[in-house]
This record gives structure tokens, sequence and C-alpha cells, in this order.
């Protein structure tokens, strides 16, 4: 038979997984109305107002590149 000391370990996981779960979907869940609110005003034809456009940290080479004549 399990003893008390097997239960209570056992108790005390569920309680610790019931949280991290229930803080999971919390935040799932608001994520899903910001997103849902974004996509209602972009299918409206208008803006986010805080949205900004993402910077992806990749630079673009706007400097025209010397090429050789290819003799050596």
């Amino acid at each position: 038979m399990a003893s008390e000391q097997e239960f209570q370990a056992l108790l005390n996981v569920y309680q610790r997984k019931v949280s991290d779960l229930t803080s999971q979907t919390i935040a799932l869940e608001a994520r899903v109305m910001v997103l849902s609110s974004q996509l209602n005003s972009l299918q409206q034809g208008t803006t986010v107002p805080d949205e900004q456009p993402q910077k992806t940290g990749r630079r673009v080479n706007t400097k025209k590149s010397n090429t050789d004549s290819g003799e050596f």
C-alpha cells in the first residue's frame, strides 16, 4: 500500500501542475484575445494603433558592388 508520504507527494505534484497549467491557459487566452482583436481590425481595414513593424535584424545592402574585369 502507498504510504501517506507518497500520497502527499502525489498531491503536491498535482497541485503544482494545476497551477502551472492554469497560468499557461490564462496567458494563452489573453494572447488569443489580442490576436483576435488585431485580426478583426485588419479585416475591417483599420490599423492596430500600438503595432509597429517588426525588424528582422537583417541589413539590406544598398551599396553598388564593384565588379572586377576577371583578369589576373
